[in-house]
C-alpha cells in the first residue's frame, strides 16, 4: 500500500513506480519517496549504479514528468551509493530522515549498505540556525517577500530551532522568535568561544541604523551588525528605505549580532572566513581574531559540491526542456568555476598544491548531453576531494564523523 501525502496523484505515483525500473533495468537500485518532504525538499530519490548514465534517467524520468505536471513540487535527487555517503556524512539529520521516513516503491532497500548517520554535533546545529536566521532576515528589505525565503524561515524556526509556530504567522514575529531563540544561545559553552568584547566604532552611526556596530560586505550582500536584535529594533527601522540606500553597491542587507556573526563565520562559512571574503565597510572589526578550524573549513567547502550534485543539478537536468539545456549548463559550469578558483586561492594561501579535476570540460561544440554527464564528473571530482579532505582534518584533531 503507498503510503503518500496529501496532494500526490495516485495514478501518476503508480505510473512512476512501474516506469521508472521498467526502463533502467538494473540501473536503478531504488526508487523511494519522501511523504514527508518539506516544500524545499526532495520528494523522490533515485539510487542507481555508478555506470548508469545520467541522459538515460532523464530519459526515463521526463516523459513522466511532462505527464503529470503537478505530480511533485520539484525534480528528483539521483545519486550512488558513494555519492549518498559522502551526503550522509555532511547532513546527517536529512539522512537519518530519510532512513527512518522514505519509503521504497520500486529496487532494494539500500540504507543498510551505508553506515548509520552520526549524531549532529550541537555546534554546527547552531551554526546552521544562526546562518539560516541571517539569510532570512533579508526579508525585512523587501515589501514583496520571496515565498521561498518565507518556507525557509518557518522550516528553520520549526525544524531546526524547535519553536512552535502558528500557522499565519507575519515573518517579522518569525525572525523576532529565531533571534530570540539565538539569544537565549549565550548560554550555550559555543557562546564563550564566539563571543565579542571589541570596541565600539569610532564613529557615529548614520541616524537610520542607530546602535550600529559595524557594516560587513559578503559578496553581494551589506551585513548590518547589531549588538542585540529583537522586535522593537525590527520594527523600529525603515529597513526598505535602508536597503534603498546602498542598492547601487549591494542585493540587500542580512541582520547579525557579533556573536552570530561570529559563529557563523567561523564553522558554517568557514571558508570564506579563510579566503578573506568577508569586508570590513564601516565600524568595529567584529572578525577579529576569527580563525576557523581546519576541519571547518573543509566542510564548508564540501558543502557546495556535494549538494549541487546530489540534488540541484539531477533534479534540473531531469525536468528541463530539451531548448533549455545550453542555460542549464551555463549556470551549472558558472557555480563549477566559483568551485575550482575558491580551490586554487585556498592552495594558494596554505602554499600548496593546486589540483583540478583530470579531465577538461568538453567545448561548446559538444553535444548537450555530454556536457552536462562531464559536469556531473566534475561535481563528484570536487564533492569526493573536500570531503576527503574534511575526514582528514577531522583525524588530524582526534574528531569522529
Amino acid at each position: 500500500m503507498l503510503v503518500t501525502r496529501m496532494g500526490i496523484d495516485h495514478d501518476a505515483l503508480v505510473d512512476f513506480q512501474g516506469a521508472l525500473p521498467a526502463a533502467l533495468g538494473d540501473g536503478l537500485l531504488a526508487l523511494y519517496l519522501d511523504p514527508d518532504a518539506g516544500k524545499l525538499d526532495k520528494e523522490l530519490w533515485l539510487l542507481v549504479r555508478p555506470e548508469t548514465e545520467m541522459e538515460s534517467v532523464r530519459q526515463a524520468f521526463f516523459p513522466l514528468w511532462t505527464k503529470y505536471p503537478d505530480a511533485f513540487r520539484q525534480g528528483p535527487a539521483v545519486s550512488t551509493l558513494a555519492d549518498f555517503a559522502r551526503y550522509n556524512l555532511l547532513f546527517p539529520e536529512r539522512a537519518r530522515h530519510l532512513r527512518d521516513r522514505a519509503q521504497l516503491l520500486a529496487g532494494e532497500e539500500q540504507w543498510s549498505r551505508l553506515p548509520e548517520p552520526i549524531q549532529p554535533d550541537p555546534l554546527l546545529q547552531l551554526a546552521k540556525i544562526a546562518y539560516e536566521t541571517m539569510r532570512c532576515s533579508s526579508l525585512l528589505f523587501s515589501d514583496q517577500s520571496p515565498v521561498e525565503m518565507e518556507e525557509r524561515l518557518i522550516r528553520v524556526a520549526t525544524d531546526q530551532a524547535g519553536l512552535e509556530i502558528a500557522a499565519g504567522t507575519p515573518a517579522l514575529e518569525v525572525l523576532g522568535a529565531l533571534y530570540t531563540y539565538l539569544d537565549q544561545s549565550e548560554t550555550y559553552p559555543a557562546y564563550h568561544a564566539y563571543h565579542w568584547d571589541g570596541a565600539p566604532p569610532a564613529e557615529d552611526p548614520p541616524s537610520h541604523l542607530p546602535n550600529l556596530l559595524a557594516l560587513v560586505g559578503l559578496k553581494y550582500h551589506l551585513i548590518i551588525v547589531m549588538p542585540r536584535v529583537d522586535r522593537p529594533l525590527l520594527t523600529g527601522i525603515d529597513w526598505t528605505r535602508a536597503a534603498e540606500l546602498i542598492s547601487n553597491e549591494f542585493t540587500g542587507f542580512l541582520l547579525a549580532t557579533p556573536w552570530q556573526l561570529r559563529l557563523v563565520a567561523c564553522v558554517e562559512l568557514a571558508q570564506d572566513l579563510f579566503l578573506r571574503s568577508f569586508d570590513q565597510v564601516w565600524g568595529s572589526d567584529v572578525l577579529a581574531a576569527c580563525s576557523p578550524a581546519e576541519y571547518h573549513v573543509m566542510r564548508s567547502a564540501a558543502v557546495l559540491p556535494v549538494r549541487v550534485l546530489m540534488e540541484q543539478l539531477p533534479a534540473d537536468y531531469m525536468t528541463v526542456e530539451e531548448g533549455e539545456l545550453s542555460d542549464l549548463i551555463h549556470d551549472v559550469q558558472n557555480i563549477l568555476l566559483n568551485i575550482q578558483l575558491r580551490g586554487e586561492l585556498m592552495a594558494r594561501l596554505k602554499g600548496t598544491p593546486s589540483c583540478r579535476p583530470p579531465e577538461p570540460l568538453p567545448g561548446r561544440e559538444a553535444p548537450h548531453h555530454q556536457r552536462v554527464a562531464a559536469n556531473f564528473r566534475h561535481f563528484r571530482w570536487w564533492a569526493e576531494r573536500w570531503v576527503t579532505d574534511w575526514k582528514k582534518a577531522c583525524a588530524d584533531e582526534d574528531l569522529t564523523i
